[in-house]
């Protein structure tokens, strides 16, 4: 008797130990799935740890961000399953920005969840600006006349637009404009904002052309422009600051008439949402107050030159040049 309780004892024991290696081992086994389909998201990956469902969902929001990880973890078993494609670099699915290699073979970073990049910067506004010359009747490239156009005299009252500033779109609604508009003569050169790469051009009829550039080191960020003749450059030329990339557009049939053009600059945050921010507040410190200053200036001289002191209400904007910081009601 003593010794039949002693063996149901023994097995009792096997049988716990038993299934408590079950548990534990089927637990090590889905541990380590996860760990090695999941890695993307812990440790120096791109966030916690989390269920496939979040994770897709995750990757949904930051295509670029995790197509930049895979690209260069082609070992990773989720990458191999939902990002195959970033392994062939003609592929045409995907973030477009993967198919140039600036993007492609740059090493990205991630910390707590967040591709790592660098704060947008520009050193150049798009055009040349200086202080009023009353002899010259200019202020840089900026020149002083009165629009025989009427039809929208708002508009047409000034020669600098500032972000932000009420204007109509296409339809003939107003909308607040998420860029900062020059109308300056025709044959005024474009130049560009900053150092970075041609990544998308869009052709208008006739030659109105509006175009991107975008820093690998910071791939979420555009520095875009609209209304842009003649241009010089193609997508995926690299340009640097101050670099003349075309021509003031002559789109416009009525400024056209009077021999000037529009050209139009951005700055704004594109991950899955186009948002519009303050070009100027990104100048770099090194030509930011004299830009400022300048801009500034000719508001005064503008104002000065047309007789009327509330064209620009400057005392209430974000900075000169900018009505607010951001803004994502306007039309990019």
């Amino acid at each position: 008797m003593k010794k039949n309780k002693i063996v149901g004892i023994v097995i009792g024991c096997i049988a716990f130990v038993l299934i408590i290696g079950m548990f534990f081992g089927k637990n090590i086994i889905k541990t380590g799935k996860n760990n090695q389909i999941f890695e993307i998201f812990q440790g120096r990956g791109l966030g916690p740890f989390c269920s496939y469902d979040e994770c897709a969902e995750f990757c949904k929001n930051n295509p670029f961000a995790c197509e930049a990880y895979c690209v260069k973890r082609p070992q990773n078993k989720y990458c191999q399953k939902h990002f195959s494609f970033v392994y062939d670099a003609d592929s045409t699915i995907g973030h477009p920005l993967m198919r140039l290699p600036e993007f492609r073979n740059y090493n990205y970073t991630f910390t707590d969840g967040k591709l790592d990049q660098k704060e947008p910067v520009i050193e150049h506004i798009g055009i040349t600006i200086d202080y009023y010359n009353k002899q010259t009747n200019t202020a840089g490239d900026f020149v002083f006349y009165t629009s025989t156009y009427l039809g929208d005299p708002e508009v047409y009252k000034k020669v600098f637009h500032d972000y932000g500033e009420m204007v109509k779109d296409s339809s003939g609604s107003m909308k607040q404009s998420p860029e900062a508009a020059y109308i300056v003569p025709l044959g005024t050169k474009v130049r560009a904002t900053t150092d970075g790469i041609i990544t998308h051009i869009t052709q208008r009829p006739e030659s109105d052309t509006g175009f991107v550039i975008t820093k690998p080191e910071s791939p979420l960020w555009t520095f875009g422009y609209d209304h842009v003749m003649n241009l010089t450059v193609k997508k995926g030329d690299r340009v640097v600051a101050g670099q003349i990339l075309g021509e003031v557009s002559n789109f416009n049939p009525w400024l056209r008439a009077d021999g000037y053009g529009l050209v139009e600059v951005s700055v704004a945050y594109t991950n899955t949402a186009y948002i519009a921010y303050c070009p100027f507040m990104y100048l770099d410190e090194s030509v930011k107050q004299d830009y400022l200053d300048k801009i500034k200036a000719l508001y005064a001289s503008w104002e000065e030159y047309m007789g009327d002191s509330s064209l620009y209400d400057e005392n209430n904007y974000f900075i000169p040049g900018c009505i607010q910081k951001n803004l994502t009601g306007g039309y990019p």
